[in-house]
């Protein structure tokens, strides 16, 4: 009777060790996944900024060109390399620089006081 006792006590530590050490994997692998997933979200998040910050440039710049008369196609003009975060290496014009300059401080053409 013992002796049972004993080989039923070896198999319960047995599968108690194994299911733990089972678990532990799964939550180790459950770890990896969700810091992965949180990783690619910050990446998304950090992207769809950037585009963000692109296209309310770009309607910044048309709006300003329009404004101007000089149409999307308008005439040929001196730019400049911007280094910024969201525009690193696209060029701009310094006219529509100074524009743009203007319609942030402008309330009137779409620029304001609340952090736009």
């Amino acid at each position: 009777m013992r002796s049972d006792l004993a080989n039923v006590r070896t198999e319960l530590n047995t599968l108690d060790n194994n299911t733990r050490q089972k678990v532990t994997r799964v939550t180790d692998d459950m770890d990896t996944k969700f810091n992965m997933l949180l990783e690619s979200l910050h990446q998304f998040e950090r992207n769809s900024t950037e585009l963000e910050d692109h296209l309310a440039a770009a309607g910044r710049v048309l709006a300003s060109s329009r404004q101007a008369g000089h149409g999307v196609g308008g005439a040929p003009r001196s730019t400049t390399t911007v280094s910024s975060s969201s525009a690193r290496g696209h060029t701009i014009s310094s006219e529509v620089r100074r524009n743009v300059a203007g319609d942030l401080s402008d309330p009137r053409r779409g620029g304001s006081q609340q952090g736009w």
